[in-house]
């Protein structure tokens, strides 16, 4: 299955050939056009490391060094206006005759002072939503978040609980849906994209963070499931990319897609049901929850 063009060679980037995306475009490379070792390609899956293209890198580097200029000139303009301040006060001070008038004049210029602004770091909020898959969240995450797991439950089922909770959450929050449900076959890859879009947009007025788990696997589902589940996550990442380019120009919030498969490649990783996953994985999934969480949980907002 082809998944795009590579963004450095322009050939086709094949499902089995060894690629990575870009964390901001989404775009597909193949490893060796970037040179990328065996060890960074690891790192990519379990540290907390991503992959920018070139293009995306330095249009990263000019951000950054806008914002360092901006941050500048305003601590410029904030000396310039202590220094003015303090002139005021010591003119101020020469012209006082008396203790009462003393009094009243250091009232003034008190009411007069412009209340300074700081910025505040604070870890926003985590909630998880999904059916049973996420009911077994490894502790170390789970005191970190809010998980609503729902047993059995379809997508349309999930959709529905995202658009309730959505309306409870903080702005800057961080969401995170599970892209299927326990009826993937039956709804389809077409109308399963279509609810989690729609999930998705129920939290794009509240400026949050939010990721999309791709469909897991399941051994006893057989061939058929195995399809669906494919061809629905490669939908899902392909719709995801447009929400996240739109978000991004908007202002509106940030997203990603989590794809799991290079963690369950394989069937030993589940319980003798063929579809939960054993204590060992769960805990590997967790980390890159964690990961993921690490890099958009801290933000920084005005403490008038």
């Amino acid at each position: 299955m082809v998944m795009s063009a590579c963004g450095s060679c322009e050939e086709s980037v094949a499902n089995r050939q060894r690629a990575v995306a870009c964390e901001r475009c989404m775009a597909w490379f193949h490893v060796a056009c970037v040179g990328m070792r065996e060890a960074n390609m690891k790192a990519l899956g379990f540290e907390l490391l991503v992959f920018l293209c070139r293009e995306c890198l330095s249009k990263s580097l000019n951000e950054w060094r806008n914002q360092d200029e901006e941050k500048e000139e305003r601590v410029e303009q904030s000396t310039q206006t202590e220094n003015l301040m303090k002139e005021a006060e010591a003119q101020t001070t020469k012209t006082e005759e008396r203790k009462d008038q003393q009094e009243v004049v250091e009232v003034a210029r008190t009411d007069r002072r412009p209340r300074k602004k700081r910025m505040v770091i604070k870890k926003a909020p985590v909630r998880v939503i999904g059916d049973s898959m996420v009911r077994k969240t490894p502790d170390f995450v789970r005191r970190e978040i809010e998980c609503t797991s729902m047993g059995g439950a379809k997508i349309q089922d999930v959709k529905r609980k995202v658009k309730q909770e959505v309306q409870e959450m903080e702005e800057r929050s961080l969401l995170v849906v599970q892209g299927g449900g326990n009826n993937l076959v039956e709804a389809g890859a077409e109308d399963t994209v279509k609810e989690v879009i729609e999930a998705v947009r129920a939290a794009e007025e509240m400026m949050m963070c939010v990721a999309v788990v791709g469909v897991l696997q399941r051994p006893r589902e057989g061939v058929q499931h195995e399809r669906v589940r494919r061809e629905t996550n490669r939908k899902i990442c392909m719709e995801l990319m447009k929400v996240k380019m739109e978000w991004m120009t908007e202002k509106k919030g940030n997203m990603s897609f989590l794809d799991m498969d290079g963690i369950l490649d394989q069937d030993k990783f589940f319980g003798r049901d063929g579809v939960h996953l054993n204590h060992n994985v769960n805990e590997r999934l967790g980390r890159r929850l964690a990961e993921w969480m690490r890099a958009r949980q801290v933000c920084c907002v005005d403490d008038a």
